[in-house]
């Protein structure tokens, strides 16, 4: 039985920023990541200034006989890479999103000897006090225009900032409108003392190893906001050398660098990720109870299958970009899609023609039929196993079509605004016909070098109806008018471009239609061309249905 020292003390805020400051915090390595929302932080603030309850602190010591491990902990605190350990660190088992925010937005940049990331900061650390309004307000990306009334809450934390606010409000004095000075600097006390004064509990536990840790914080987080699986299973796997949360962090982040999604997409993707991570180990992550996270903590393979699957996660994202145009996430039409293509590389090590050819012949004929929405949990394990067996046996054919459920296309769209799968699955075969024309189904990879993703423009400004919107490849090194910022692309129905662009579905027929100014029949003949060309390559993929 572990014996554990349990003590509680109640500090100023004061206290804790010295504390961090001197080494004397560290992050356990199954620590879930910062992930607070502005609205959170500043309302973490805003009950600091008005004395309520933010809760309680949860700090560990280790046994002496447990050393202090580089490999074992995390240094970044709110930006701030902390200083080396001291004899007196602790460990934050709960409370680490409200000290994360207390010390990226408390700890005064100035007087400071630590590293602050302030690209970091200035995105989620950056807060303010209005003190004509009364109230924590997120700052500006620029500093150096803040109002004068507006004072960043670091110096509200640091009692040797008041001489300079103090003289700030005087050099602003002709802006008050006859306000007393003084009732501005009385307020500036009032809430710096507030927040510097404030006591926040903490409850220290001496004792233990790294695994009665790891046990302490997935209890103690499952009240407030639980604890999700993938922040579970990362801190019961975590050793020494593997860290699931990290691996998956410096995979979300490359793939990010790479502008494959944007960063309102980050959660969504990581939560993706995971999703395939469950789907590695034999069922699709659909059946709860063979990928729930007891289960796979207990596989003896659980850190080789996670390692190649990350690996694969990216081999998967070049695969979309070379052999489908989707260089966005957003034109991925279902989250399957992914996490299947994903398993194609954890079975095979090597991608040939032919399997190119049918992932490529799967993936439209599950995008146009919208089968992973159509199809109930149950369906989906079965096209789950169906793919899997054409991995593992080089079957032609890796689409399930089940016999039960009745398989259409949508009508054709009126617009396209990313909003559906028929929607998204239509701008991209118009991506791909831009790119390859009746060859959608090509073996062959798009040129990286040549084409690093697309454009959406429009025809003629205002109009959002398919036949006016135009998908265009933006092409590396090479100056011509389509690459640039254009808010139509009116210019290439004159006659100098006659018999180009017919890729983009423009004919001399609408350049024809456009120098009569007859442009709604001119934008009415492309949608036609476009479902045309659309219906024809539904029947190459063999979908011969109704629609």
């Amino acid at each position: 039985m572990t014996n554990l020292q349990i003590n509680a003390r109640v500090r100023r805020l004061a206290y804790y920023l010295d504390d961090f400051e001197k080494g004397n915090f560290r992050i356990p390595f199954f620590q879930r990541r910062y992930k607070w929302s502005p609205e959170e932080r500043r309302d973490l603030f805003d009950s600091i200034i008005k004395g309520y309850p933010i809760g309680t602190v949860l700090l560990w010591k280790p046994s002496d006989d447990i050393a202090y491990d580089p490999d074992y902990e995390d240094r970044n605190i709110g930006s701030y890479t902390s200083d080396t350990p001291s004899e007196y660190s602790n460990y934050i088992l709960d409370g680490f999103q409200r000290l994360s925010t207390i010390v990226g937005c408390l700890i005064n940049p100035n007087t400071t000897n630590l590293i602050r990331d302030e690209i970091e900061w200035l995105e989620n650390f950056n807060l303010i006090y209005n003190f004509k309004d009364d109230r924590v307000e997120i700052g500006p990306k620029n500093i150096e225009k803040l109002d004068f009334y507006k004072v960043q809450l670091y110096k509200l934390a640091d009692t040797r900032e008041f001489y300079d606010i103090q003289t700030k409000f005087a050099q602003n004095i002709n802006l008050l409108n006859g306000e007393d000075i003084n009732n501005y600097l009385s307020k500036f006390k009032e809430i710096a003392y507030k927040i510097q004064d404030y006591m926040l509990p903490s409850v220290d536990i001496s004792g233990g190893d790294f695994e009665t840790a790891n046990q302490m914080f997935v209890r103690v987080n499952t009240r407030g906001k639980p604890v999700n699986e993938e922040e579970q299973l990362s801190a019961i796997t975590s050793t020494e050398s593997f860290r699931l949360g990290a691996r998956i962090s410096e995979l979300v982040e490359k793939i990010e660098k790479g502008n494959f999604f944007n960063k309102k997409k980050r959660e969504s993707f990581r939560e993706n990720i995971f999703r395939t991570i469950q789907s590695s180990f034999g069922p699709l992550y659909l059946d709860s109870k063979a990928t729930d996270v007891e289960v796979l903590s207990k596989k003896p393979n659980f850190s080789e299958v996670v390692t190649r699957t990350l690996e694969n996660c990216n081999f998967s994202v070049d695969f979309f970009k070379k052999y489908l145009a989707i260089f966005d996430l957003k034109y991925i039409p279902a989250n399957l899609h992914f996490i299947f293509l994903v398993q194609y590389f954890n079975i095979k090590e090597k991608l040939v023609k032919e399997d190119i050819y049918n992932l490529k012949l799967w993936f439209w004929q599950s995008a146009y039929t919208n089968c992973f929405t159509k199809y109930n949990p149950s369906k989906r394990k079965k096209a789950f196993e169906y793919f899997l067996k054409f991995c593992r046996e080089n079957n032609t054919n890796a689409f399930y079509w089940d016999p039960d459920v009745q398989l259409d296309i949508e009508t054709f769209p009126d617009k396209i605004d990313f909003g559906g799968v028929r929607k998204q699955t239509l701008a991209l075969f118009m991506v791909n016909y831009a790119i390859h024309k009746n060859s959608i189904l090509t073996t062959e990879p798009i040129n990286s070098n040549i084409i690093t993703g697309i454009n959406e423009y429009k025809l003629f400004r205002n109009e959002n109806s398919i036949g006016n919107t135009v998908f265009v490849p933006i092409q590396r090194n090479m100056l011509n008018d389509l690459n640039k910022k254009q808010t139509s692309l009116q210019y290439l129905l004159s006659d100098e471009f006659r018999g180009q662009y017919e890729e983009l579905f423009i004919t001399d027929e609408m350049r024809d239609l456009y120098a009569q100014r007859k442009n709604k029949d001119l934008l009415l003949i492309r949608e036609k061309l476009i479902e045309k060309k659309e219906h024809e390559f539904i029947e190459r993929i063999e979908l011969y249905l109704d629609f």
